[in-house]
């Protein structure tokens, strides 16, 4: 089982860099040494977003903190963030959310909790919405499976929300439920994007007992914090 935390930064482009380099320092700091940790991520939106989805105004970047066990990954999100003037500058806004995330098998292969490539594309979906159990249940037993039809596809992900005390107050984006699909770069997703199981899913979504509510759609590049570090 793994758990995933995400924090969506908005902010002026100059903010980034400065942010990046602090939660970074601060993750090395209070996490290196915790071998549940799956260490952290950043998603940074695909400059070919658009060419996949119509949706905008992404996050700048996202933050993510993976680990195995829900209760350390809890212990150390006040040890990394706090009222840093970094973040809490003019123009920055700050939202988070913690998930379980549930692994599905991708055509023949077996089910890896590892995410296998640099391109995610992820989905999030909100509130309002007349029964959210219903349309999870719904979603979870029939989506992936059409998924994993999709030409290279490399992983397919679940999430489900958890509840967290932050030391500040962050804003929860309220997502009840996420998906994230992964490939080897923006040419393979556009390619899955064209490809028949396309409408087959959007006839899966319209055949939901439950008509969904807002969502999101976004194409990101995927960097491992070791690797963003090694330049």
């Amino acid at each position: 089982m793994n758990f995933s935390f995400f924090l969506e930064i908005y902010s002026p482009t100059q903010n980034i860099q400065p942010i990046l380099n602090f939660l970074i320092r601060r993750l090395q700091d209070n996490v290196s040494d915790m071998g549940e940790f799956g260490g952290g991520h950043l998603y940074v939106p695909h400059e070919q977003s658009n060419i996949v989805s119509e949706d905008r105004n992404p996050p700048k970047v996202v933050f993510e903190i993976v680990s195995e066990d829900i209760q350390k990954l809890r212990a150390c999100l006040p040890l990394i963030f706090n009222k840093e003037s970094v973040l809490t500058g003019k123009g920055v806004t700050l939202k988070a959310e913690l998930f379980e995330r549930q692994s599905f098998p991708v055509q023949d292969s077996c089910v890896s909790s590892n995410k296998q490539s640099p391109l995610s594309f992820s989905v999030r979906y909100y509130p309002p919405i007349r029964n959210i159990g219903r349309f999870v249940r719904y979603y979870v037993a029939n989506h992936p499976s059409i998924l994993a039809k999709l030409p290279n596809i490399r992983n397919i992900f679940c999430y489900y929300p958890k509840t967290w005390k932050d030391p500040w107050k962050i804003k929860n984006t309220n997502c009840f439920l996420g998906n994230e699909v992964v490939f080897d770069n923006m040419q393979d997703l556009v390619l899955a994007n064209n490809s028949e199981v396309r409408q087959e899913l959007r006839k899966d979504i319209l055949n939901s007992p439950v008509k969904p509510g807002p969502s999101t759609h976004f194409a990101y590049h995927r960097i491992e914090v070791h690797k963003y570090l090694e330049g």
